[in-house]
Formats: structure tokens, sequence, C-alpha cells
């Protein structure tokens, strides 16, 4: 489609007047891009290979003979992730896909070196309920990465019917807050820090399980370098430079925040007690403590088991 047609452009939508995706038609009118799955073509495009027999139609993608790609859930700069069945078990999953050529770097890294290490790091944490589940790792110029679907909700998603529901406000962190926890230390015993905690890599199952997602900074027993980035706000970054328990600590304290506040955590050196009560006045003075020594931890003054033995 590319090669017959060029790139999809930006173009002012004739009934809002919207600016959205766009392609010329062979007819010279415009169609907007309403696709779910990007790899997908018009109704309108004929395939050449497909006319002359040289190869057969699918309605949907089928990766690697076994993966049928259903709906895309999410693009960004480094790749996309898919929603699909393993036609196999009948089991639904989740496809990340990720190519070398993507954000590029002055180190040499890019998106299939992320992508490759949150692999790693997932392989050493097989097993726990906090972890998604691996089905299968397919390296290559585009590199896809396949585990189990996490059924459950962002924690975004989750808080908006926890606090509809009218429970107070200092039993929503505490929840939350022992449910993320308890998988940081699990992750911590495997030798793994998460190193990109944020509100939307955190999925909250039915059963209250805290799943963490998106593990492709973590830092592992394999690790041959540390990755970059990180989610704003949510980040501190060890002063040695070395990866540590202390930058979980940190983006545990900064979820905790969000949760008692609605706000991320200002980006100021040191976090009061004070900051918080007054951003969240019904809050327990229990989360209280709880946030601040996370958000100002060092590693002589605090451990993730005190903290969860801290919440009330």
């Amino acid at each position: 489609m590319f090669y017959r047609y060029g790139a999809f452009q930006p173009t002012s939508g004739s009934d809002t007047g919207r600016i959205v995706p766009a392609l010329l038609k062979p007819d010279g009118h415009w169609v907007e891009d309403k696709r779910t799955n990007p790899l997908q073509h018009f109704e309108w495009l004929s395939d050449p290979l497909i006319e002359n027999k040289v190869a057969v139609h699918h309605p949907r993608l089928l990766l690697n003979k076994r993966y049928l790609i259903l709906a895309r859930l999410q693009a960004t700069a480094r790749g996309a992730v898919f929603l699909a069945v393993d036609i196999n078990t009948g089991r639904s999953c989740v496809v990340k896909v990720a190519s070398r050529h993507s954000l590029v770097q002055h180190d040499g890294t890019h998106a299939g070196i992320q992508l490759a290490n949150e692999f790693a790091a997932l392989s050493f944490v097989q097993g726990l309920p906090g972890a998604p589940e691996i089905v299968e790792w397919l390296p290559g110029d585009n590199s896809f990465l396949i585990t189990s679907e996490v059924r459950g909700e962002t924690l975004p998603q989750w808080l908006k019917q926890y606090v509809a529901s009218g429970k107070p406000k200092t039993s929503v962190v505490s929840t939350v807050g022992q449910a993320i926890g308890r998988s940081l230390v699990e992750l911590h015993a495997r030798g793994v820090f998460h190193r990109d905690l944020s509100p939307t890599n955190v999925m909250v199952r039915s059963d209250g399980t805290a799943v963490l997602i998106d593990l492709g900074l973590a830092y592992h027993p394999n690790s041959r370098a540390v990755m970059v980035g990180g989610t704003p706000g949510y980040v501190k970054r060890s002063a040695s430079g070395h990866p540590s328990a202390l930058e979980d600590i940190y983006g545990f304290g900064a979820i905790l925040f969000y949760i008692a506040t609605g706000g991320d955590p200002p980006p100021t050196s040191t976090i009061s007690a004070n900051s918080i009560r007054n951003a969240a006045p019904d809050i327990d003075s229990g989360i209280e403590y709880v946030i601040t020594r996370s958000l100002n931890a060092n590693e002589e003054n605090v451990s993730l088991v005190s903290l969860l033995q801290a919440l009330p």
C-alpha cells in the first residue's frame, strides 16, 4: 500500500474539520484511516499477489503461523502492542513489536534492545503472580515478545471505579499500595528492579493482585547495560548511577502520592508530610509517612518491607 500510494498525510476531515491521517484514493478522494490494526489494508485496495493467485487472502494477520492479531492496543515511537489469540491453545495473548531501526541512540541502542531486555527481565520472574507469563520470544529486525494477556485494568481505570464506590481514600491507597509493594518485593527477591513504575504500568486484576508490566527498562542479573528513560515524575535514579531497589521505592511512593492526591509528585528534591497533607487533607498519617519516606529514601534509612508494614 505504501509503495503504491505513499504515506498517510494529515488532512482536515470533511465532516468535523479535525486533523486526521488520511490517504488519497486512486479516484482522487481522501479516505480517513479508521483501521484498528495498522497492518490491515482497505477493502478498496487490491493486492496484486492475491489477484494473480500468488498469495491467499486472510482476514487477519497471522504472526509466526500461530498468533492471530485481533486489535492494536497501543502504538508509540518504540513500536506497537497488539491483542492476539494463540490458535494453538486458544488463549488470549499480548504481542509487542519493536524494530532495531526505531529510537536509535548515539550509543547504538534501539527499541529492539529494550524489548529484548524486557524478555530477559521477565524470564527471571516467571511464575510470580505480579508478572506476565512469557509465551514466546521472536528476535529479528522486527522483534516480537508474546506474553499472556493480563486480565484487569490499568491503575487509573481501576481507581475510577474503586473511588466511585465511596470507599475512604486511605483504604484505597493502602489496598493498592500493599498489592504493588508485594509484587515489587517478589521482583527484588529474583534480582530484578523494574525502574519504570508509573500508574499506567500497573495492572490490577479482579482479585486485587497488582501486575507490573512494561519491564523494558528493568535491571536484572544478566543485564549488560543500564537502560535509560522512564516516566517523568516517577523516576529518580540512584546517585551512584547503579540500579538499586531505591529507584523502585521512589516509584512506589510516587504512585501512592498519585493515588492519594490525584496528581503527579512535585519536581522537588524533598517532599514533606505537610505538602502531602495540603494536597490530600483526608489521608491517614501512616500513609503520609510511607509516601514521605519513599520519596526521600536513601540506602540507610528505608526498606520496602518496612514501608509495607507501616501502611495502615
